[in-house]
């Protein structure tokens, strides 16, 4: 009662006592833990499912999304988008991954606290999230194992 009438909240909580875990849980954002730049695996929307498990591999995220010929977000592909085109083609590597994307990818603002996309991940039984900019390109990901590796839990 006399913290909230002082007006103590969670923040000043948090950077009074940056080191410990619940610091960590009321500080870190998204934006901190987010992949960005060329590190932020991306196809184009014409690609082969070749050339994304090319970009895949070598962003190591088991994602990646896929944009139009201005960047803007059309889809997903994930690992298990992958294992779904082996069960079903014939030649699944020269598949287009416009034929098995996820076109609704999960999306979070890059200024919400990862505890809460970590609460999105659990929800929705996924292991990333994207960030989008204002012109609906991919800004960013956040993958679990970067949430986890933080100390939230």
């Amino acid at each position: 009662a006399l913290l909230r009438k002082r007006g103590f909240d969670r923040d000043d909580f948090a950077v009074r006592h940056p080191g410990g875990s619940l610091g960590r849980q009321l500080l870190l954002r998204v934006s901190d833990l987010q992949h960005t730049g060329d590190a932020l695996p991306a196809v184009g929307e014409n690609a082969s499912m070749r050339e994304a498990i090319v970009e895949m591999s070598r962003k190591r995220l088991g994602m990646t999304t896929v944009v139009d010929g201005g960047g803007a977000l059309r889809g997903i592909l994930t690992d298990g988008d992958l294992r779904r085109a082996l069960e079903q083609e014939e030649t699944p590597l020269e598949a287009g991954v416009r034929d098995f994307m996820g076109r609704s990818p999960k999306t979070i603002d890059e200024d919400a606290l990862a505890t809460e996309a970590l609460r999105m991940m659990e929800t929705h039984s996924i292991t990333a999230l994207l960030t989008l900019n204002p012109d609906g390109s991919p800004r960013g990901v956040i993958h679990i194992h970067d949430i986890l590796k933080a100390g939230i839990r």
